[in-house]
């Protein structure tokens, strides 16, 4: 073999060799691409209104600013290991719909809960491609996304002056209806009742209050409870005073799973109609 014919096999060989570490590093940036880089951030164009197929570019973290609430029903750029972190940096409230139909299915944003996700300003939701899915899903337990975490305050509508009849020696389920915070959508007003959703299952705290009208006779039985699913869990009865308004405060400290019914009744013994006034009802998941 010639001089020549050496110097080109050896060119080649070499060239063949640096070819296929050149595959092999590309390969290794192509796996990189989806790994988290909270240095890899980008402050896109503001958001005004609901964004379909959102792209979010080649970056890890995004600083989002709003120019009103706004929306995003899907995200465009999944792949296999790939997580990605919105951060709002506006004064809006940004949504993630559960299963945005608005958006390409592969783009889909699938929460924990079923139920849409709200990031409030200065908060933040972690998303997390799952390739099996095909859909982008929330990997953490999402408190930062309510205003007050996950929960709900209710009371009879109106406050201050709001009053229930409650009959003699007969239970009745007080007709709380008017929601106050209930960032999840938990509150069923029509029915006076809180059905916990897919996903939120945990243990639940609770407080239930409210005051009785007084009675002439004293002695005589008041009782508020909790009942989950049709039965009573926790209560409070008391005597009452006669002649004396009687405030009553029952709590709840109780294990809650999907679709199990929350539901606040109340029962007197005074041979007569009773008024029971302001009752709320404050619960939340706090595990």
């Amino acid at each position: 073999m010639s001089r020549v014919e050496e110097y080109y096999k050896s060119t080649l060989q070499r060239l063949v060799t640096e070819t296929e570490s050149l595959k092999k590093r590309v390969r290794r940036l192509e796996a990189d691409i989806p790994l988290f880089d909270v240095s890899n951030e980008f402050s896109p164009t503001a958001l005004a209104g609901t964004s379909n197929n959102y792209d979010p570019g080649n970056y890890d973290v995004l600083r989002l600013t709003m120019t009103q609430d706004s929306a995003i029903t899907g995200i465009l750029g999944g792949k296999k290991g790939r997580y990605l972190e919105l951060y709002n940096a506006s004064a809006y409230k940004l949504t993630l719909p559960n299963e945005g139909s608005a958006s390409s299915a592969t783009a889909r944003v699938v929460t924990p809960s079923g139920q849409d996700v709200v990031v409030f300003p200065s908060a933040r939701a972690k998303l997390y491609y799952d390739i099996g899915a095909q859909r982008w899903v929330v990997p953490d337990l999402p408190q930062w996304a309510g205003r007050y975490g996950i929960g709900i305050f209710a009371f009879k509508t109106p406050l201050g002056i709001a009053l229930q009849s409650i009959p003699d020696i007969v239970g009745a389920q007080l007709q709380i209806n008017r929601v106050v915070i209930d960032d999840w959508g938990l509150f069923d007003a029509a029915n006076f009742r809180v059905v916990i959703p897919a996903g939120l299952g945990g243990l639940w705290l609770g407080s239930l209050t409210g005051y009785w009208d007084p009675d002439v006779v004293g002695g005589n039985w008041r009782q508020i409870n909790w009942h989950i699913n049709g039965y009573a869990q926790t209560a409070l009865t008391v005597p009452s005073v006669a002649g004396k308004d009687h405030w009553m405060t029952a709590q709840l400290n109780y294990p809650l799973a999907a679709g199990d019914v929350v539901t606040w009744h109340a029962y007197q013994i005074s041979g007569a109609p009773l008024n029971f006034r302001i009752p709320a009802v404050l619960l939340v998941k706090i595990r």
